[in-house]
């Protein structure tokens, strides 16, 4: 649940999702522990694709003075409402304020239900954790967001069935297929290409 408007960019000292010069900054302020949150959503499109990983830095960027916390959570979604957080996005470390931390997750398997959807979404979800004992939040930095895929290969799914039928007579031969787009299927009378 987000506690703070992110429909546009907030101001460089408030709360919300920030522009920075080459990345992202995220900011939850508030001295209460775990009051603010915010996301910025990466909507992804992988029709005829089948998903691959994520990777991305992100890094605490100091924030006027003090010792609080902040936390960077990665979730999936292609319903936009069913959030699951990615396994292995947790930052190595707790976004402190004035204490430079930074990390490269790379690698991470993107879910399953992201293969083929039109309407992928990760989200990256920064609140103000847990820690710290006076003065302002950090910022966390998000950058280089790479994402992967492959092209949605064709499955076979039940192949014909072996037939001996007399000559002069007719059958059907049936397979199930499934993968991108247009599918056609090509029969070989013998072993390919023997067309006679």
């Amino acid at each position: 649940r987000t506690a703070s408007g992110t429909a546009t960019f907030a101001a460089s000292s408030s709360t919300g999702v920030q522009r920075g010069i080459e990345n992202i900054q995220l900011l939850g302020t508030g001295t209460t522990d775990n009051s603010t949150a915010l996301a910025i959503d990466l909507l992804l499109d992988f029709t005829g694709r089948a998903a691959g990983t994520l990777s991305f830095d992100a890094a605490t960027m100091f924030n006027s003075t003090g010792n609080r916390a902040g936390t960077l959570r990665v979730y999936g979604t292609t319903d936009g409402v069913n959030f699951s957080e990615l396994t292995g996005t947790d930052l190595p470390f707790v976004a402190t304020n004035n204490v430079a931390k930074s990390a490269s997750i790379s690698g991470i398997s993107l879910p399953a239900g992201f293969t083929g959807s039109a309407t992928a979404r990760l989200r990256f979800y920064y609140h103000n954790g847990t820690g710290g004992s006076s003065g302002s939040r950090p910022k966390l930095s998000i950058d280089n967001i790479a994402v992967t895929s492959t092209p949605q290969a064709l499955a076979i799914s039940a192949n014909p069935a072996s037939i001996s039928i007399p000559p002069g007579t007719s059958t059907t031969l049936n397979v199930t297929a499934s993968g991108v787009g247009a599918l056609s299927y090509q029969w070989y009378q013998g072993t390919a290409p023997d067309t006679s």
